[in-house]
């Protein structure tokens, strides 16, 4: 005899079923902080980055770093429309306090001050990078990305944006089907109590 309870535990349980650690959606939402901007130049930032990392726990070797994260493998995606190339060495003097490219899901800061490198499509460089100002009561996790478009400024040189990030877990396909398969497990137990 089926045990329609069982089913929904066995669904339940599926669906709390957490989603690889290695995969992530990073997003960046910010507004333009402090830059001489010519007109007609966008003054926020839409960043979204699809990440993959190494799945067990490293310490990364950049000054910067929060300790134990996922090392950053590859990653994909846009800022405001234009294709994302990721840096994962650091060519270019842009880059002056290194690369991270490490994700700290367990951390509130997220990414490290050296944070994650890339190039839009136009040849742009970016920098992606946090950090957590403990002068404050209580400390603040302040985030940015900093670009190499040079201003007309004499401080600073680069356009900055300071914002939020967010970091969510993209399921892999094999939790997807076991989503199904306790779904349908469901409708054929409440479909076999309504037949008896």
């Amino acid at each position: 005899m089926s045990n329609p309870a069982l089913h929904v535990a066995v669904a339940l349980s599926v669906l709390s079923t957490g989603a690889c650690a290695a995969d992530w959606t990073l997003t960046f939402q910010g507004s333009l902080f402090n830059a001489d901007i010519s007109p007609g130049q966008p003054d926020t930032s839409s960043l979204v980055l699809n990440i993959v990392a190494e799945e067990q726990l490293s310490t990364s070797t950049a000054t910067y770093n929060l300790g134990q994260g996922y090392r950053v493998i590859s990653f994909s995606g846009t800022r405001n429309g234009l294709a994302i190339t990721p840096l994962l060495s650091s060519p270019d003097p842009f880059f002056q306090h290194g690369i991270d490219n490490y994700i700290y899901p367990s951390d509130p800061q997220l990414i490290g001050g050296a944070g994650l490198a890339y190039q839009t499509s136009d040849g742009t460089l970016y920098s992606l990078y946090g950090f957590t100002a403990t002068f404050v009561n209580p400390p603040q996790v302040q985030q940015w990305e900093m670009t190499s478009l040079r201003t007309s400024a004499d401080f600073p040189p680069w356009v900055t944006y300071q914002g939020v990030i967010t970091l969510a877990p993209v399921p892999e396909p094999a939790a997807y089907a076991m989503l199904l398969a306790g779904l349908a497990a469901v409708g054929s137990a409440v479909r076999r109590r309504a037949v008896a």
